[in-house]
């Protein structure tokens, strides 16, 4: 039967169209795509020499066309500055500086100029060599911050704290903290790290998961479960060491001074010392599967950012998991014995 909406009645709407997720595979033609930021235009173009000249000049005729002012216009310039085109700004090259990062699409590394890192380094230090500060100078640092940290792996979970400060203020003035301090410290050894390790671009976007992983932790030790394709999963446990173990929070030890969410984190970053040392995992996407909250926060995963970048390991995205895992990695660790304490 055909059913024709009339009236009132609303028609069936197509489906919305599958989100584009980000892949490392080729693409089906060479890329032709120019954006714009403001006042900046930017092209990324593949080809030939003779195609990548033609859509140069297609976009740079197509900025003429819109934004040419009136020929009878007192002082009147051209759209485009020949000034900028004189010092090379509009030539094509695979390693490019755009909006003050410098992008090199053959190594696919985004990295900060050399000035631009010591002016951050430069601030980072005064303001640890500082115990107060007014509220305009702090407001400046966050946005010094917030403009590297796309390309600063492991730095989103530090702005949680630093920004307490703006609704903590004293007459204006911001006192910089015992807990402040380590946060601006671990982001200028990221700053740091980034003269001698750029950025890879999938650390920035993510893309499709290569491997996959679910993990648990208890009293007794850690365990974890890994898949990649066209190869066998992979199980490892490891027991904790009792003086580890005497020290865990439960019902029987109310007075210990490490909770289980500790070794759920640690579990998180064996398995990615495991995962890397099994496969060539190299500016890969791991997708690790928890049930612990904690190892989910910002906080958690800048430490693992900061392990990853440290040890050249893949980026890890975590999710929570589907229950077979997590039944799977319980029966696992169960093995050593009775109950998880504390549960």
């Amino acid at each position: 039967m055909l059913a024709v909406a009339q009236g009132n009645e609303r028609p069936f709407s197509a489906l919305p169209a599958p989100e584009q997720v980000s892949s490392n595979r080729p693409l089906p033609k060479p890329l032709a795509n120019a954006d714009i930021f403001v006042d900046d235009f930017i092209l990324a173009v593949q080809g030939s020499p003779y195609h990548r000249k033609v859509v140069r000049r297609i976009l740079m005729n197509a900025i003429d066309e819109v934004l040419k002012s009136p020929d009878d216009l007192p002082g009147a310039t051209e759209p485009i500055s020949d000034k900028k085109l004189g010092l090379g700004n509009g030539s094509l090259n695979p390693c490019k500086l755009i909006l003050g990062w410098l992008i090199d699409t053959l190594k696919k590394t985004l990295e900060l100029p050399l000035r631009r890192q010591q002016c951050i380094l430069s601030l980072l230090a005064e303001f640890l060599s500082r115990k107060r500060c007014t509220l305009l100078s702090w407001q400046k640092l966050l946005g010094e911050l917030r403009f590297v940290s796309p390309g600063v792996a492991g730095s989103r979970g530090l702005f949680g704290i630093l920004q307490v400060p703006l609704v903590q203020k004293t007459k204006g003035r911001i006192r910089i903290t015992r807990h402040i301090r380590p946060l601006l410290t671990t982001f200028k050894q990221l700053v740091e790290d980034l003269s001698s390790r750029p950025t890879h671009l999938s650390e920035i976007i993510a893309e499709l998961p290569k491997v996959v992983g679910a993990m648990d932790a208890c009293g007794h030790g850690l365990g974890r479960v890994y898949f990649a394709t066209g190869h066998s999963p992979k199980v490892w446990q490891h027991p904790l060491p009792q003086h580890l173990v005497r020290q865990l929070v439960s019902s029987n030890n109310p007075h210990g001074n490490i909770a289980n969410s500790n070794f759920e984190q640690a579990a998180m970053v064996v398995q990615l010392d495991n995962i890397a040392n099994s496969y060539d995992v190299r500016g890969a996407t791991i997708s690790n599967l928890t049930d612990n909250t904690p190892t989910l926060t910002p906080s958690s995963l800048q430490r693992q950012h900061y392990y990853q970048r440290t040890c050249h390991l893949p980026l890890p995205n975590l999710q929570p998991p589907p229950a077979l895992p997590s039944l799977l990695l319980r029966g696992l660790l169960h093995q050593w014995g009775g109950k998880r304490p504390g549960r």
